[in-house]
């Protein structure tokens, strides 16, 4: 035993352990010390990892470790992106014959519909047996009112027949939440007009002088498996219009990466990405423009909505349900609705039909 001396240590953590020579002990003593020396190692780990994991704030039940055998503990630090279940849409469509139409309208007084409790700002769309839409109309809480949102006019899109309107009647509710909600989220696949809508209303509105400034909020999130270009030339704004796809977002809906720049240098634009939003706040005469809200978490969404001050516009825009570049333990977007349904500033659609090009309609297939 003298030959193979315990390795000892001044340090009082640290458990000795038998010195060993070759590859094995020849020794029955020194093997069997050896043996309940690594057992009372093996246990003391055991039960720091147990005690490290009692002191963890558990935030939901997907951020939840995972036991195996025991009490190891293993985190998911690469996760597979979670589908999301979100069944409310915002509106309701109903078929209706002449006779159930009849009687809906005599009952607008009342909520709640072919057993269906409508949601303060849920919309209800009204159909004729051919499909053609007969009606659309709005839950305010004591009745349903009749939607009729404003066409927004503007110096870059036109105005009279060229200003921006709704092209649907679920289009129809996205302008009337923008135009009458403080919070509105609008979700939906690529090319149904998430993004091109709220833009519509924000240069019209900045034009106007109905509000100062926009601030686009943004999560650098590149496309799944997509290549990085490395290192970016030039300052803060063009690092942040250059990279991610902030810069390419605002650039095709405002005509160039030159008007982009101009708004920016003009104090009406500042880009807000989602690793700054500590500590800005959003004043009551700015919109806040949250894009691909997607691929925000619980407590970053959260963060923002507590930016905003009273009459602050703010709109939340993603797709959602389609969208799965990140990989998230929880959505931000679906937890806002949650939580906000039914409120009376609150508004959500989801935007259904594709704009764009029949080719983007069919890439929904690949």
């Amino acid at each position: 035993m003298d030959d193979m001396n315990t390795r000892r240590s001044t340090v009082d953590n640290v458990i000795p352990l038998p010195y060993i020579v070759g590859d094995h002990i020849d020794d029955e003593q020194a093997r069997e010390q050896f043996r309940e020396q690594f057992k009372d190692i093996w246990n003391r780990i055991a039960e720091s990892e147990g005690a490290i994991e009692a002191s963890l704030e558990q935030t939901d039940e997907e951020q939840a470790p995972l036991l195996v055998e025991g009490s190891i503990t293993v985190r998911h630090e690469q996760q597979e992106p979670l589908s999301v279940d979100i069944r409310y849409k915002g509106y309701v469509e109903i078929l209706c014959d002449e006779q159930k139409l009849s009687d809906i309208y005599s009952n607008l007084g009342c909520g709640v519909i072919d057993g269906y409790e409508f949601s303060v700002n849920e919309y209800l769309i009204l159909k004729n047996l051919d499909s053609t839409v007969a009606d659309v109309r709005k839950w305010n809480g004591e009745e349903f009112i009749e939607v009729k949102p404003r066409n927004m006019p503007s110096m870059a899109w036109g105005s009279g027949k060229n200003a921006c309107k709704p092209l649907d009647e679920v289009q129809r509710c996205a302008f009337d939440s923008i135009q009458e909600n403080e919070v509105t989220v609008l979700y939906g696949k690529a090319g149904c007009g998430k993004t091109h809508i709220p833009l519509a209303h924000i240069l019209s509105w900045l034009e106007s002088g109905k509000y100062d400034k926009l601030y686009v909020v943004y999560s650098y999130e590149p496309m799944r498996n997509a290549k990085t270009l490395g290192f970016e030339k030039g300052d803060h704004i063009d690092k942040v219009l250059m990279t991610g796809s902030i810069g390419n977002i605002l650039a095709s809906k405002l005509g160039s990466i030159t008007e982009v720049e101009r708004k920016i240098n003009d104090g009406k634009l500042e880009i807000i990405p989602t690793a700054n939003i500590r500590g800005v706040e959003f004043s009551r005469k700015s919109i806040v423009l949250v894009t691909e809200a997607q691929n925000l978490d619980v407590y970053t969404m959260k963060t923002i909505v507590q930016r905003c001050q009273e009459g602050c516009k703010q709109i939340y825009e993603g797709d959602i349900l389609e969208q799965t570049d990140a990989s998230l333990s929880n959505s931000g977007m679906a937890r806002l609705i949650e939580v906000f349904k039914g409120n009376p500033n609150f508004g959500c659609v989801k935007l259904h039909k594709g704009y764009r090009s029949p080719l983007c309609e069919l890439a929904d297939l690949m």
